[in-house]
């Protein structure tokens, strides 16, 4: 018994369960080249805030894996409620438009709205285990630091693996020597984050340095200088064709450049290392 314990842990739990939503929605990344229903706002929103119930659920899993209390229970119990909406308005969403595209009658679009709503649902239920553990047992968890950092900075690797993984099985070939910048700016701001994240102190800071100029210019380049296939392929067609979407795109690219600059030009991280050195000039 104390073997099947070890072996199906929490921890376990959650590295298959990151494993096949990994796997699940690159499977099902083949059909997003074509979502231009969702460049309305309404569509922006639930495209973020779809994001936002994956960040949250895939944290759930590890911090019950790791036992560590990223949220309080009301704010858990919130984002539990808030999910199972957007669950909702996304299953809306879905029937709605293909009944706008095949002239469904209002009882199909009924029962099209029911099941969409169910299977999503069922989708949720991985999640929804342990978000029933955290409830309990959260209390005695051991509290984290820059909890919010650290969840977002995971998400955005997770992201980030997800994004090559779609380069290598699809073999993305972009023309646009920025769409690689892009790229390339979006592994640096992952990295330091996650470093910013951990309080991990990476070595020649002046190098460190350079790398987070180069990546904040990245952050501020305009949308119009990446190729079509580029912002189709990352979705930045998508965020960025009305109001919310851009102003969601413009807020995480001014929240990535200010996690860089905190990281690498403050005394943040690299306090102590600034006090040893300051105090062996003194001796």
């Amino acid at each position: 018994m104390e073997i099947l314990k070890k072996i199906f842990s929490m921890k376990t739990y959650a590295i298959l369960y990151t494993i096949g939503l990994f796997i699940f929605y690159l499977i099902g990344s083949s059909g997003s080249d074509t979502l231009d229903e969702w460049t309305s706002p309404y569509g922006s929103f639930l495209l973020i805030a779809v994001s936002a119930m994956l960040c949250f659920g895939l944290s759930i899993c590890y911090a019950v894996g790791w036992k560590k209390k990223l949220y309080s229970n009301a704010v858990a119990a919130l984002l539990t409620i808030f999910s199972i909406i957007i669950y909702f308005l996304t299953a809306l969403k879905w029937v709605i438009d293909d009944a706008v595209q095949n002239g469904a009658s209002s009882f199909v679009i009924f029962l099209g709205l029911i099941f969409g709503f169910l299977y999503l649902l069922l989708l949720y239920i991985p999640v929804f285990i342990p978000t029933v553990i955290y409830f309990i047992k959260s209390e005695k968890y051991e509290v984290t630091t820059k909890p919010v950092i650290k969840i977002l900075f995971a998400f955005f690797l997770y992201n980030m693996l997800y994004t090559f993984a779609q380069i290598i099985v699809e073999r993305h070939v972009f023309p646009g020597i920025f769409d690689y910048y892009d790229l390339v700016a979006g592994i640096i701001a992952t990295a330091i984050g996650i470093c910013y994240a951990w309080d991990i102190k990476l070595r020649c800071k002046g190098l460190v340095q350079l790398l987070v100029i180069f990546s904040a210019i990245g952050c501020c380049l305009p949308v119009s200088v990446f190729s079509p296939e580029y912002k189709t392929f990352s979705e930045i067609t998508l965020t960025t064709s009305n109001w919310l979407g851009l102003l969601f795109y413009i807020g995480l690219s001014v929240f990535n450049v200010i996690i860089m600059y905190r990281y690498a030009f403050t005394k943040e991280i690299y306090a102590s290392e600034i006090k040893a050195v300051s105090e062996k000039e003194t001796e």
